[in-house]
């Protein structure tokens, strides 16, 4: 395929709000070139689709090897489910979902499409982004298979002490980060760092 990615990745990104996971998420976007992204506040710099019909067309035109680069978003909730199955559909892409508790219930496991995502999308080079304030927020079968997870500051017990599996000994520097500032877990490493003020400034454009 062409622009096939790297690899397979399912990242978390988590922390209080303004603390940087919007920046983080939009840096680590910005030259990725074949996206589908649910936005509820619309941040995200996309081209929205707000109907059906209009997600089912951009769908076919990726499918059908028409569009080899996109970044398509959906406000809507109602339309996650058809942007994550054309997601699934279309492969080689990265779905991208902001704030997790505007979409998921608690402590409950994720909806089909999803699991088809996070437990078949390595065979179709799905990546999967999500955002969350709290990690009991995200789906308990999503939160299993994180190959990379973020942390901005959080001071909730039981979410930092959920982390010590990815952090160690650094968990506990979870409740000091500044702003900006975070904890981050990928391949075995674990490296603390503050974004740049050229990262910020690529995070928050058309904000």
């Amino acid at each position: 395929m062409s622009h096939q990615l790297k690899q397979r990745e399912v990242i978390g990104v988590l922390g209080k709000t303004g603390q940087g996971k919007s920046v983080w998420s939009r840096s680590y976007l910005t030259n990725k070139k074949r996206i589908f992204i649910f936005d509820p506040v619309m941040d995200t710099p996309a081209e929205y689709l707000t109907s059906a019909t209009e997600i089912a067309d951009a769908v076919d035109t990726i499918h059908n090897k028409e569009r080899e680069q996109f970044r398509f978003a959906v406000a809507n909730l109602d339309h996650l489910e058809l942007l994550g199955s054309g997601a699934f559909l279309c492969g080689n892409n990265i779905l991208f979902i902001e704030e997790s508790a505007y979409c998921f219930q608690p402590r409950q496991r994720s909806p089909q499409w999803l699991r088809d995502i996070i437990f078949l999308g390595r065979h179709r080079s799905v990546s999967l982004m999500i955002t969350a304030q709290r990690a009991v927020s995200i789906p308990i079968d999503l939160r299993s298979q994180f190959s990379r997870l973020i942390s901005f500051a959080q001071h909730e017990s039981s979410d930092v002490d959920w982390m010590r599996d990815y952090f160690g000994e650094q968990t506990w520097d979870i409740p000091d980060l500044t702003i900006l500032e975070c904890l981050d877990s990928h391949k075995g490493e674990i490296n603390r760092y503050k974004l740049s003020i050229s990262e910020r400034n690529k995070g928050l454009q058309n904000s």
